[in-house]
């Protein structure tokens, strides 16, 4: 499952679960959509886990719902 949460996966994660953050002199989440997390965050109170892979279970969810989406619509 790693092959999917390369590249920004880990900064929209860091965004769903924790929200921006802006710490001068160091990388910054600042640039990020807001869209995607919000949606990852309430797809995971549907599935409501402690564990960082109901995160990313939140963020294919809604991934593979938006993308069927646009593919049908």
């Amino acid at each position: 499952m790693n092959i999917w949460s390369r590249w920004d996966a880990g900064w929209y994660q860091h965004i769903a679960k924790h929200g921006y953050q802006f710490i001068p002199g160091r990388e910054s989440n600042a640039a990020f959509f807001p869209i995607y997390p919000m949606l990852m965050r309430a797809a995971h109170l549907l599935i409501a886990h402690e564990r960082d892979l109901s995160w990313f279970i939140a963020g294919m969810i809604v991934s593979n719902r938006l993308s069927l989406g646009s593919w049908l619509g």
